[in-house]
């Protein structure tokens, strides 16, 4: 959509809505003002807005409210590379309540700091609140993620199990995006495995569910890690050359080109 379009829509309504009274609706157009700022790249302006959503809903008696507005202003903070500040952030929407989206927040982001033992043990908290209420979708998500620790830790044979594990839940469950991403991840541990047989397999798994999805479209529940959507093509691509492939090496690559071009 126009975000300039959008933006000239909220701007004015954090003043009407004090005005007419109902804090939700001053947040609600705090919130799509720092969404605006977000999409558009402009992270350094979404801290402070989040914030004032953050003081508006204080002062509502809706404990669910004041977590996701604390979270707000965590990723915001994550998305500025500022780790320890987000790290604060979530832990205060924890003692608000412990939520596990809240608790995921705070696991990626000590998996950002290479604080592996801490990142899994927030991941294994918060895996178990979804399992509890039935989101399996949210299970497969953080399941992942935690293939992504398992592959900074270089123990491909533990990433290839849990990023097979989510992959077979999003193929059940119909969720693409996840699917393409946990194959991917599982593709990357047999390339450093030395499989590029089942590397291949993988990747090409991947690529097909890329080319189904809008630019935009992305999983609900998606790690925060995702990866480029142009990765599997240039995982593709060293697979080629590893194996003496130059013309499909080169589709590929051209593949990557294409994409990119059209605004994965």
């Amino acid at each position: 959509g126009d975000s300039a379009q959008a933006m000239n829509y909220y701007r004015p309504c954090p003043a009407a809505e004090r005005e007419a009274g109902p804090p939700r609706g001053v947040a609600g157009a705090l919130q799509g003002i720092g969404l605006i700022h977000a999409l558009d790249g402009n992270h350094a302006l979404a801290p402070e807005v989040y914030r004032e959503n953050l003081s508006v809903v204080e002062s509502l008696p809706d404990k669910a409210s004041i977590v996701d507005a604390w979270r707000k202003v965590g990723g915001a903070h994550f998305s500025l590379g500022q780790l320890d500040q987000a790290l604060e952030d979530f832990k205060q929407a924890l003692a608000v309540e412990e939520t596990a989206d809240a608790l995921v927040d705070l696991g990626v982001t000590y998996a950002a700091k290479a604080d592996y033992a801490n990142a899994l043990e927030a991941y294994h908290k918060g895996k178990a609140l979804y399992a509890s209420a039935n989101e399996m979708l949210a299970v497969a998500a953080v399941l992942l993620n935690e293939g992504m620790v398992s592959y900074a830790q270089k123990d491909y044979a533990k990433t290839i199990e849990q990023a097979t594990q989510a992959a077979a839940t999003a193929k059940q469950l119909g969720d693409d995006d996840l699917f393409w991403q946990a194959r991917y991840c599982a593709g990357k541990a047999q390339y450093r495995s030395g499989k590029l047989d089942l590397a291949r397999q993988a990747f090409v798994e991947a690529v097909p569910m890329i080319e189904t999805l809008r630019p935009q479209q992305r999983s609900a529940r998606q790690p925060r890690f995702y990866e480029s959507r142009l990765a599997p093509y240039q995982a593709m691509v060293d697979v080629a050359v590893s194996e003496g492939k130059g013309n499909e090496a080169f589709d590929y690559a051209e593949g990557a080109k294409s994409r990119s071009l059209t605004g994965v």
